[in-house]
């Protein structure tokens, strides 16, 4: 509910058909008071009584001082409610008949009641119940919440129970961005909604936060990492470990991860995580929390120490490390990121991010594998080193396997690079292997062409003795090429001898798709065929899901040249 819609609610108090009685709650500076007196504002400048009462705000106040204050403005004589405490019954009766008999009747809207003594409530829970009575209406105001005191508590729900209760949200995000571009009319739609989240409206928060100097630009962006550094400093150690390890975390966070993180137990994370919820740096997720915004998680990132920062990381990276293949996969992320703090080995943390890119490349995402073997390669440059020329080609294979060809053709190009510096000949074939992609002649310029033959055959023949599944690999592939570029194909199971040697699957479906490539002229369509089924039913069998697509890709190019659409 909008200010506009919470206001005309509030109008209908006076009117015959609405609720006589309204209790506004809502936190402090939330525009509890704002929002009556502009009650009281329209209604008299149309000709309606309004009588307010405000509670003593700094307690040990005279009792009743609230009514008061409306029976002084309705000119009503404070001695109707004059007398002992034991005429309580006859002083309150008098009050409400003095109230009943003004014409016209009279809105009356007391203050924030959480602050008012028992006497006040008792009288404003009576002339709640009696209001529909006497034609009046009355608007209470205050703050959700115990205030430590039973008996005022216990009077609070009393008269919650018998008036309409209207929570008060903040603004809205276009009001919070009105509100801020009067002091700052550049103001950003992300800093806006930043705002709006930290503040959660609160138009006090908000006034706070826009009290802009002439001609700053950027001072509300500055102003909120100011808040967001001070909320943090505020809070309770445990809840400043927490709202840090969610950040190094990101996205949403569990209860055990953040436990292993801040290298506490769940309990400990348990009592910690309202005083971060209350700060408004955390929000509560299905299953668990997250930092309120980006912004809130980057500014929180800033102020940690590198090597604060590290050690989350490699506490993070541990605790993943016997999980499933993404928490491996995310673990190593983790490890990655404490070594190139400085806090983790570099060589051990490579060493766990190369099998968990693998068991991602077999499993859940090969974009996720990618990702992971590019921050392994990058760490390593970051910490001063050169990349081993082997991990270059796991990285430029799994690129390759996400079919980004363009990316995976430069990185394959690094990979030979540095294999012919080591003289690392298994790597070297494997990037020159890699260099020709997923289809036959896919490099189109002459001299790149062959300049990638020559490096396939001085691999080949460089290659030690005992690889035989590459070999075969890298002979396939050099004679499927050459087929290719001649348009001829003498013998097909010649070709495809050396991997079918292999009892490789990975190799045969990768054989099988370039000899159907090196078959693309008349006369061969029914071997097409063949291979394409076999290619289908080999890479289904082991789980090669970039050749099972490119056999389907074949199969219906064959059919439609067979004149099969069926």
């Amino acid at each position: 509910m909008g200010r506009a819609e919470e206001l005309a609610l509030l109008r209908r108090v006076a009117t015959d058909d609405g609720p006589s009685a309204i209790v506004l709650s809502g936190p402090m500076g939330i525009g509890k008071s704002r929002l009556v007196d502009e009650l009281g504002r329209q209604l008299r400048s149309e000709g309606g009584v309004v009588a307010v009462g405000r509670t003593w705000p700094d307690g040990d106040g005279p009792a009743l001082w609230p009514w008061f204050e409306v029976l002084d403005t309705l000119g009503v004589d404070r001695d109707v409610l004059a007398g002992p405490a034991a005429d309580r019954a006859d002083r309150f009766a008098r009050t409400l008949a003095a109230l009943a008999a003004l014409d016209p009747a009279p809105t009356l809207i007391v203050d924030d009641l959480h602050t008012a003594d028992v006497e006040t409530l008792l009288l404003t829970r009576l002339v709640v119940r009696a209001a529909g009575g006497w034609r009046g209406g009355i608007v209470g105001t205050r703050r959700p919440g115990p205030t430590g005191s039973d008996p005022v508590d216990a009077l609070l729900d009393a008269i919650e129970r018998d008036a309409r209760l209207v929570p008060l949200d903040g603004l809205g995000l276009d009001e919070v961005a009105a509100l801020l571009r009067r002091s700052e009319p550049t103001v950003a739609d992300d800093v806006v909604r930043l705002v709006s989240d930290l503040t959660g409206g609160n138009p006090l928060r908000l006034r706070a936060l826009a009290a802009v100097p002439p001609g700053r630009s950027g001072w509300v962006a500055a102003r909120v990492e100011d808040d967001v550094e001070a909320r943090l400093a505020a809070l309770p150690p445990p809840a400043r470990d927490l709202v840090a390890a969610a950040a190094v975390i990101g996205g949403t966070a569990g209860a055990s991860e953040l436990a292993a993180a801040c290298g506490t137990t769940p309990a400990t994370v348990a009592e910690a995580v309202g005083p971060a919820i209350a700060s408004g740096l955390l929000a509560e997720r299905a299953g668990g929390v997250v930092l309120t915004h980006d912004a809130v998680r980057e500014i929180v990132l800033a102020g940690l120490r590198p090597a604060d920062r590290g050690a989350l990381h490699a506490r993070l990276g541990a605790h993943l490390a016997g999980g499933t293949a993404d928490d491996r996969g995310r673990g190593a992320q983790h490890a990655l990121a404490a070594a190139e703090l400085g806090v983790a080995d570099l060589d051990e943390a490579v060493a766990v991010a190369r099998p968990a890119a693998a068991d991602l490349r077999r499993g859940p995402s090969l974009v996720a594998a990618d990702a992971l073997l590019e921050r392994a390669v990058a760490t390593t440059r970051a910490r001063g080193h050169r990349p081993p020329a082997d991990l270059l080609v796991e990285r430029a294979e799994t690129t390759l396997a996400c079919g980004r060809l363009q990316d995976a053709r430069r990185r394959f190009e690094e990979a030979a690079a540095e294999a012919e510096r080591v003289d690392d000949r298994v790597s070297r074939a494997r990037a020159a292997l890699g260099l020709g992609g997923v289809w036959l002649g896919e490099h189109r310029e002459s001299a790149t062409a062959e300049r990638v033959r020559q490096l396939q055959a001085s691999a080949l023949a460089d290659l030690p003795a005992d690889e035989t599944v590459l070999r075969a690999r890298l002979t396939v592939r050099i004679a499927a090429e050459d087929a290719y570029r001649r348009g001829t194909t003498d013998d097909l199971d010649a070709l495809l001898a050396p991997v079918r040697a292999t009892g490789d699957p990975s190799a045969l479906v990768e054989g099988l798709s370039l000899v159907h490539h090196a078959t693309m002229h008349p006369g061969l369509e029914q071997a097409r065929l063949a291979l394409a089924d076999e290619q289908l039913l080999v890479g289904t069998a082991s789980g090669a899901e970039l050749s099972v697509l490119v056999a389907l890709v074949w199969r219906a190019v064959d059919l439609f040249l067979v004149g099969d659409t069926t």
